[in-house]
């Protein structure tokens, strides 16, 4: 174990195409491992929203999407870092659960207050009102190889195709427990 590195609870693991993986933890921020050394970034040097990483997603174009409980990040070594919250984009919470890339190189955000898009068309917010979510409240996210995006809540698991929205819960599938998180 190298002196740098600091983690005590790890969250998030996420490899990236240029081979680099990147690990969130718990207080300590993040922190990357490319060509055998380990990188340590706080928020204050790449305008993380807190220390706590969440979740990590990294997408084609070599971008680093990292959430917190402040907001959610993207990362370039090359164009830089920008913060994205409740107050300067569609995010529809600061609270980020979980973070997904899917086939199609869209970014899934995962938060305390619904499903958000992102994509070069811009941010697409999904809750309860406007799709077939069961809650708002989405704990983790996952694309599959088919193309669906699956959402897990506290009411259950949903996927979404695109176009349909197909909900699991204990009444209506084999679950034991409604509350979906990983």
């Amino acid at each position: 174990r190298e002196k740098s590195i600091i983690a005590n609870c790890v969250n998030a693991v996420a490899a990236e195409r240029k081979v680099n993986i990147w690990v969130g933890d718990w207080s300590s921020g993040i922190f990357s491992y490319k060509d055998g050394k380990w990188n340590t970034y706080k928020d204050d040097q790449i305008k993380l929203g807190d220390n706590t990483v969440t979740s990590i997603a990294c997408d084609a174009k070599n971008n680093v999407w990292i959430g917190t409980y402040h907001g959610l990040t993207i990362y370039n070594e090359s164009t830089g870092t920008k913060l994205f919250n409740a107050d300067n984009s569609k995010l529809p919470n600061n609270d980020v659960y979980s973070l997904c890339v899917d086939s199609k190189d869209n970014l899934w955000v995962g938060t305390i207050d619904g499903l958000v898009r992102v994509n070069g068309k811009g941010w697409t917010v999904y809750k309860s009102s406007n799709s077939g979510l069961p809650s708002n409240l989405i704990l983790c996210v996952a694309a599959d190889a088919k193309g669906c995006v699956w959402v897990g809540t506290e009411k259950g698991v949903t996927c979404f195709d695109g176009k349909k929205w197909v909900s699991y819960a204990v009444e209506n599938s084999p679950l034991i427990d409604n509350r979906v998180q990983t």
